[in-house]
């Protein structure tokens, strides 16, 4: 079997471990700590999709260039692969610090003007939001190492060790909110173990990776200087990314309350589901496309890209024109509570048919990534968050945390969000 279909196999067995596994223990999560308390957990994640701006553009950067020398001859791409990592790591460990600390230090202003809670107390709240920082300051590095072991078509071994602390991450924080303290305090501190062993493996397991050289490898300024324009157009798209992805959720903490932003979670939890069927054949597909690039071959890369964007097509279209149209039965099946399905089923059939447009544009943008070519990114990037984030806003304060009448008259029959 070829490297790409491999590689998408071993992402694909990976995203649906890891799917399946948050699937199962998000339900009881909820029924130990509480929607409320559960809410906290989509903070965190619109709280490190904002912090990742501190990358600044860095890991796509780093990604591209080891995918691009792996290309070349082992024995002259050595050393700059390693000197490529080490120098990064080393600014990755440093602005993961700066990241925790910020966040550790800001939590009592984010608990109290932020985060909108109705029962948990206040100190509660600060004291997750501050683990929050700890787990960035311990994450941050191996993000930049899983993505090496993408470049460098090792996704086998990436998911593995994904699988791995995703098993430890899910079930270790369901015994302890179970068996010891049933508190997200708790549940966090789970996480930011979690996220200490996910960076000491995938570190290993990068260094081992990476060709051998004899030649002394370090940190070295000129590294940075080589390759910042790249950079800078990565930020640039990953800026407004951001602001794309993570406007909705910063718009429903700060409107609306620390339940319903838990309703919002559930949601969201279940449209990323489904961008986890292309995940894996973007990441497989990646490396690839930047190799061609690289080497010029146009017809084979004509061919790979649109062979791979069927692939995708096919499997994520019809999943979510499913969902969308029975999305109150999902919620229901899946979490066992009318009042989950009443308040969040039509959040989710929204949700799914974005997610569903963004996983077809994965592999576009892709292409133009491998080429160098951001511009046309950050164009249409701009020209959505002027029509996008508008009407969020409007939505929220309009029509945000109230539930329709239920249709028919029947209390039975789920209501819109």
């Amino acid at each position: 079997m070829s490297t790409v279909p491999r590689n998408a196999i071993a992402n694909f067995i990976g995203k649906i471990w890891s799917t399946a596994l948050g699937l199962a223990v998000i339900p009881l999560y909820i029924k130990v700590l509480g929607v409320e308390s559960y809410g906290l957990v989509g903070v965190f994640g619109s709280l490190q999709a904002i912090m990742g701006l501190l990358d600044l553009g860095m890991q796509p950067t780093v990604n591209r260039e080891l995918a691009r020398l792996s290309a070349l001859d082992p024995s002259t791409a050595a050393r700059p692969m390693r000197e490529l990592v080490r120098t990064f790591a080393v600014v990755f460990a440093c602005v993961g610090l700066v990241s925790g600390l910020i966040v550790l230090a800001g939590s009592p202003l984010l608990a109290t003007h932020w985060i909108r809670a109705e029962r948990l107390p206040a100190g509660t709240v600060v004291r997750a939001v501050g683990i929050m920082g700890v787990i960035l300051a311990m994450q941050w590095p191996s993000s930049i190492f899983l993505g090496g072991l993408m470049s460098l078509q090792r996704q086998v071994q990436a998911n593995q060790i994904l699988m791995l602390i995703g098993t430890v991450r899910s079930l270790g924080a369901l015994f302890v909110i179970r068996f010891v303290s049933p508190t997200i305090e708790a549940f966090f501190l789970t996480q930011a173990m979690a996220s200490a062993a996910q960076t000491a493996l995938t570190g290993l397991a990068l260094t081992r990776a990476l060709p051998r050289t004899d030649e002394r490898v370090g940190f070295r300024l000129q590294v940075l200087r080589d390759h910042w324009r790249f950079a800078a157009g990565m930020l640039g798209i990953a800026v407004l990314s951001v602001i794309l992805t993570q406007a909705d959720k910063l718009i429903v903490t700060g409107s609306l309350s620390l339940k319903q932003v838990g309703y919002y979670s559930i949601a969201t939890a279940v449209a990323n589901a489904l961008y986890n069927l292309s995940a894996p054949i973007g990441a497989a597909c990646y490396p690839r496309l930047i190799q061609l690039a690289t080497l010029g071959d146009e017809e084979q890369l004509k061919d790979f890209y649109h062979r791979s964007c069927q692939t995708i097509a096919v499997i994520i279209i019809p999943v979510a024109a499913v969902i969308s149209a029975l999305s109150s039965h999902v919620l229901f099946a899946w979490t066992g509570s009318r009042d989950t399905a009443t308040h969040a089923h039509l959040v989710l059939s929204m949700l799914i048919i974005g997610t569903c447009c963004n996983g077809l544009m994965n592999l576009p943008v892709s292409l133009q990534i491998a080429h160098g070519w951001t511009r046309l990114v950050v164009t249409i990037n701009v020209c959505a968050i002027a029509v996008i984030v508008p009407l969020e806003l409007y939505g929220a304060r309009r029509f945000g945390g109230r539930p329709a009448r239920p249709r028919g008259g029947s209390s039975s029959t789920p209501a819109t969000w």
